[in-house]
């Protein structure tokens, strides 16, 4: 008899202990505590890239300064053009570290066109055209996560057309064609989601042309040089294609 009642009494010690310990362990589950619990970590951010193919559009404002010559008077005529811009924009951009480096092709299409009365021949005009403005650039950017600082530069090109009007509103001169020049520029955009960029972008374009366009009738004329300077300020909405990365805030 005492032999299982011992046995009896041990087996009952072993449950209570045995219980005793899942209780302990099922609450401290619940509620850690002391320097060895276990806590799960907080994921790693995972830095903006901004590398990647994107093409976009963009619109806004631009203004024309156009300034020729004609002879027989000789004539110095300048225009001023402000009016809307829109177009699209294509590119890649790579990413090293802080600094962004890329290359653009963009087309914007501007209604630049303005008269102004002859300084020299009562009732004369003097009309200017500026459109179609193609631009090859290459930016560079330094970037803080998903905002962008970067400035840009390369090839500018833009049809111009130049003609004048006689006293009864008879067209004298007339010529036209693609110009070519240069362009720099300065932008700043924001990441708002991982392919959807926004951003505004400042462009100073700068055009010469020569055309030697020479009229014999009624009199000798001629279109001997211009130049003009364009500047625009877009408001700019991209896509990008990069879906390897994930920045941060975006699950």
């Amino acid at each position: 008899m005492h032999t299982r009642e011992a046995l009896a009494v041990t087996g009952l010690a072993l449950v209570a202990v045995a219980s005793s310990t899942m209780v302990a362990l099922a609450d401290g589950a619940r509620q850690p505590t002391g320097p060895d619990v276990y806590a799960y970590a907080e994921p790693l951010a995972v830095p903006y890239n901004w590398s990647g193919v994107y093409l976009g559009g963009h619109a806004g404002g631009a203004t024309a300064g156009v300034d020729w010559t004609i002879t027989n008077p000789i004539e110095q005529i300048g225009n001023r053009h402000t009016g809307f811009a829109g177009g699209a924009q294509v590119g890649v951009q790579k990413q090293w570290g802080q600094a962004v480096v890329g290359a653009e092709l963009s087309y914007t299409w501007a209604d630049l066109a303005g008269t102004s009365s002859s300084s020299v021949i009562l009732a004369a005009t003097r009309t200017s055209e500026l459109n179609n403005l193609f631009l090859a650039t290459v930016r560079l950017g330094a970037t803080w996560q998903n905002m962008l600082a970067y400035g840009k530069g390369g090839y500018a090109s833009a049809d111009v057309t130049v003609r004048t009007s006689g006293v009864t509103d008879t067209l004298a001169i007339s010529s036209g064609g693609r110009e070519q020049g240069w362009v720099a520029g300065l932008g700043f955009e924001y990441g708002i989601r991982p392919d959807i960029i926004i951003g505004v972008e400042y462009d100073f374009i700068h055009l010469d042309f020569g055309r030697d366009f020479i009229q014999t009738f009624p009199i000798a004329t001629s279109i001997n040089n211009g130049g003009v300077d364009v500047q625009t300020l877009l408001a700019r909405l991209t896509f990008k294609f990069e879906p390897h990365w994930q920045p941060i805030g975006f699950q």
